[in-house]
């Protein structure tokens, strides 16, 4: 029998609807976050792109610079191709981080900023990471562990760090580190982004049924994943989007961060989840699309009293047995909100107009594999 080669490689079949404007904008060799980061830099450079606890913001012109410096100041102390763990929160610094690292052709690896102790050992070694970018508060926690990798320099965000050197390895403070890169007028050429097929993203998984596994994405998958998202849900450029889940997380990672980056809208994250909060933070950011695991929904439910006006209309919910709890939740609120589950299925509670919308929005979002 004569082997035949498919017709395209690189993204495996859905069964749902083709894909639309963000998933087709550029051809194959342009399919990288990158690309799309630099053009939105170019179409909407004073819009902001990330707000984290309503405080701090960064528009898409000043990402792009930050990415370079990053990807500059890698380059310059560790060499091109370099690997990146970071240790953060959500916080302004860690989109950037994560591109700056894959503007140098390395691999980012954003860990759980839970990791502590031998977990964090662990996925040190396992990374293979050149280089840690860690939250000044999580920090401290490199003074229990016992080896730190392959790691050959520490990066610690916001407050500057109080030791030069962490188990032999040289720490440098956020602000030092880009303080003397200028990238002037330079500008990264088609050439120097990296290829569609080449990894991006080792994403380790929770490791609750076992050590925690490393999934590969390649700029192709983190790319696709998020145009997806963002063709399926209807993302246009005026929207704003909020998450109280983590940005390591990929719900918040492909939902809210990179589909807003195709959309050229705007993305809220807080650094910490609070049930109390929740609602009140979505209402004062603005938002008209949320994202959010189901055990948080019953935990806001639960505390949760009375709602501010808010401007949310569609609530993306991980599914889960309390998914049950939106039913309550959403009549007490002043704005009815669509809300549906990872399967596309929207809740019993929600008004048959939402569903039939949710229907038609997710349904090839469901469908992607």
């Amino acid at each position: 029998m004569t082997a035949t080669t498919p017709p395209f490689v690189g993204l495996l079949r859905g069964s749902g609807e083709p894909e639309g404007e963000y998933g087709l904008r550029y051809e194959r060799q342009s399919w990288s976050m990158l690309r799309v980061l630099r053009d939105q830099s170019e179409r909407r450079p004073n819009h902001e792109w990330l707000v984290c606890d309503d405080q701090s913001r960064i528009i898409f012109s000043e990402a792009w610079t930050l990415v370079q410096k990053i990807g500059f100041a890698i380059s310059r102390d560790v060499g091109s191709g370099s690997d990146v763990a970071l240790l953060l929160r959500n916080q302004i610094e860690f989109m950037p981080a994560f591109y700056g690292a894959q503007l140098n052709s390395g691999v980012v690896v954003p860990f759980n900023a839970e990791s502590r102790g031998k977990h964090l050992e662990y996925l040190l070694e396992k990374s293979d990471a050149s280089v840690l970018i860690v939250r000044d508060e999580l920090f401290v926690r490199l003074n229990d562990l016992e080896t730190l990798g392959g790691v050959r320099l520490v990066i610690v965000t916001g407050r500057e760090p109080d030791c030069w050197q962490m188990l032999g390895v040289p720490v440098v403070g956020w602000e030092t580190w880009l303080a003397e890169i200028d990238i002037g007028n330079y500008a990264v050429a088609e050439a120097a982004l990296p290829n569609w097929h080449d990894t991006a993203v080792i994403q380790f998984t929770s490791g609750t049924t076992g050590g925690a596994k490393g999934v590969v994405f390649s700029h192709l998958y983190l790319y696709k994943a998020a145009a997806v998202v963002a063709d399926s849900l209807g993302r246009v450029s005026s929207d704003v989007l909020f998450t109280p889940l983590p940005i390591f997380h990929v719900g918040a990672l492909h939902f809210i961060a990179n589909s807003a980056l195709h959309a050229g809208c705007t993305a809220h994250v807080v650094s910490t989840f609070s049930p109390s909060k929740c609602w009140q933070q979505a209402a004062d950011s603005g938002a008209n699309f949320a994202r959010i695991l189901a055990p948080m929904l019953a935990l806001i439910d639960k505390v949760t009293h009375e709602v501010s006006p808010h401007c949310v209309i569609g609530v993306f919910v991980f599914h889960g047995p309390s998914t049950r709890t939106i039913r309550t939740t959403i009549r007490r609120q002043t704005v009815v909100a669509s809300i549906w589950d990872d399967r596309g299925t929207p809740s019993p509670s929600t008004p048959k107009s939402f569903a039939e919308q949710a229907d038609r929005d997710t349904r090839s979002a469901g469908a992607m594999v």
